[in-house]
């Protein structure tokens, strides 16, 4: 996947609504879930019968200097299967962020700072 760190008002994802500097760092990739239990009620391990699928995880790391706190926004979907398998090439090709996360990163903003004292 991809990463990006930046410092000012967002720089590689615009975060206009901040109405402080920030530092943010930012990465996409791709994360392998178990879609069931790891272990039955018995407590014995289901590993050699458990599904997993591939999901497309987005994250953004915020720096907020002032309020000395992070925030970490994350967005995670599935990606397309065939056969059971995820597309390897799309793995791969993981660079960019979605317009989905680019608009929750546009949106972003603090309406109290009190809550971070």
């Amino acid at each position: 996947g991809g990463n990006d760190c930046d410092e000012g008002r967002g720089g590689v994802l615009d975060m206009p609504l901040l109405t402080a500097r920030v530092a943010s760092c930012s990465c996409v990739g791709a994360q392998r879930v178990s879609k069931e239990r790891d272990v039955d009620v018995a407590g014995r391990s289901r590993a050699d019968v458990q599904v997993t699928e591939w999901v497309r995880v987005e994250l953004c790391a915020v720096r907020l200097r002032q309020a000395h706190t992070d925030l970490l926004v994350t967005l995670s979907s599935p990606l397309v299967e065939l056969d059971g398998r995820a597309k390897v090439e799309e793995v791969g090709r993981m660079k960019a962020h979605t317009e989905m996360f680019s608009d929750i990163m546009r949106s972003l903003r603090v309406e109290d700072w009190t809550l971070f004292a």
